[in-house]
């Protein structure tokens, strides 16, 4: 994330998920799948068929959104689901 120590990285193959890294230590924890971690917003993506299994969380691309202005943060990321 800009002007953090934290990166967050994804996996394309294998148990996927989202990873944070904290790069002053050289650490990662698994942060999804991960319970409470999914807000799905219907209104928002009503065409969407609904939020990845656990084992469909292997992602293939992510985007960190912010809106200074609401002081709001969100980050995307696509999957192909089979």
């Amino acid at each position: 994330m800009p002007q953090t120590k934290w990166l967050i990285a994804s996996a394309m193959s294998g148990a996927g998920g989202l990873y944070l890294i904290d790069t002053t230590q050289a650490t990662a924890s698994r942060i999804f799948p991960a319970a409470g971690a999914e807000r799905f917003d219907r209104k928002e993506y009503g065409a969407c068929p609904g939020p990845l299994a656990a084992t469909q969380a292997v992602t293939h691309g992510l985007y960190p959104q912010t809106w200074p202005a609401l002081g709001s943060h969100a980050l995307r990321g696509t999957s192909r689901r089979p």
